[in-house]
């Protein structure tokens, strides 16, 4: 397909060799962005249908979902792809290389962050993951109204909100804590509910020696859920509360990679040895903790998946 990009990651895009393809009004950019959403796999017509018209179609409907798609050909005709969508019994597939599609690429990045992570390559792992997050410049397809669409743009910022705080607990393990604070403030104020971004930055002003203000940061945490939601924080963030309440100095541990520059520890940090008695069962009872929510991360990742495959191809 020579040098298209398509673009999902924000308001939908098709550009070559610099140049923006035009894509029509919103029922021609809905169609082209629910064949990206489902690259390279047959959506069903209706679908497509569904997604154009939120479950109310006209009569005409399957009619000008075929003039959408010829219209679309047409344009992907001029830049040489003209068999970039193709007809199947049941509806149309777009054919697209993973290199070609920003939601790939993200993927693909991540893919690539973890395994190097899991390697011992954490560093490299973290800037695989920065350069995935730096792809999204918006809600998946931003801009278009589909009922169907915002359903998968939901499941995929579900995504990119556990790739951001995988990120961060990899920073953190760096000992990155100074220089994330405020990146961790803005996630925290963005989605207050969201209890691993308040517990990253708990940990990280903890590190930093502002133990107070990690402190005052729960109490205004566990005020909103308490009078907003009618419920205490889960307990991970209590636990987390209750250590540095404590002044519970496992806490402070810099992965023992790092110990070979002693003085790369911040002042006022633990030695980067590894902790044991006391302090090897609190870390493993944390890793316990960590270990669960990531499963259960994973689970509801799987179902967000299978769900998206179902809203986008119901017949």
């Amino acid at each position: 397909m020579g040098d298209i990009d398509f673009r999902l990651l924000g308001p939908l895009r098709v550009e070559c060799a610099g140049a923006s393809l035009r894509l029509g009004g919103p029922r021609q950019q809905t169609l082209l962005a629910l064949l990206l959403l489902e690259a390279n796999r047959v959506v069903q017509m209706s679908s497509i249908i569904d997604a154009i018209w939120d479950e109310r179609p006209p009569a005409s409907a399957l009619s000008q979902v075929r003039i959408c798609v010829s219209s679309l050909r047409r344009s992907f005709a001029d830049l040489g792809a003209a068999d970039v969508i193709r007809t199947r019994p049941s509806g149309y597939q777009l054919h697209v290389d993973r290199e070609a599609l920003d939601l790939y690429r993200f993927q693909d990045l991540v893919a690539r962050g973890r395994a190097r992570a899991r390697e011992g390559g954490l560093e490299e792992g973290v800037g695989l993951l920065r350069a995935s997050l730096e792809l999204w410049q918006g809600p998946v397809a931003a801009g278009l109204g589909s009922l169907k669409l915002r359903n998968a743009a939901a499941f995929a910022e579900e995504e990119r909100l556990s790739v951001v705080e995988e990120c961060l607990d990899n920073e953190l393990r760096l000992g990155r804590h100074h220089t994330i604070i405020g990146e961790l403030r803005d996630h925290a104020a963005e989605h207050p509910f969201r209890e691993p971004f308040t517990a990253q930055l708990m940990l990280a002003l903890y590190r930093s020696g502002r133990q107070a203000e990690a402190l005052e940061l729960y109490r205004e945490v566990r005020a909103r859920f308490v009078g907003e939601l009618g419920l205490e924080p889960g307990a991970a963030l209590r636990s987390l509360e209750s250590a540095i309440l404590a002044g519970d100095t496992d806490l402070l541990y810099v992965p023992a990679r790092r110990s070979a520059h002693p003085s790369a520890n911040p002042p006022g940090s633990a030695p980067s040895e590894p902790p044991t008695g006391a302090a090897a069962d609190r870390l493993d009872e944390l890793e316990r903790e960590n270990s669960r929510l990531r499963a259960e991360r994973d689970v509801f990742k799987q179902l967000a998946a299978s769900w998206l495959h179902v809203l986008t191809n119901t017949d």
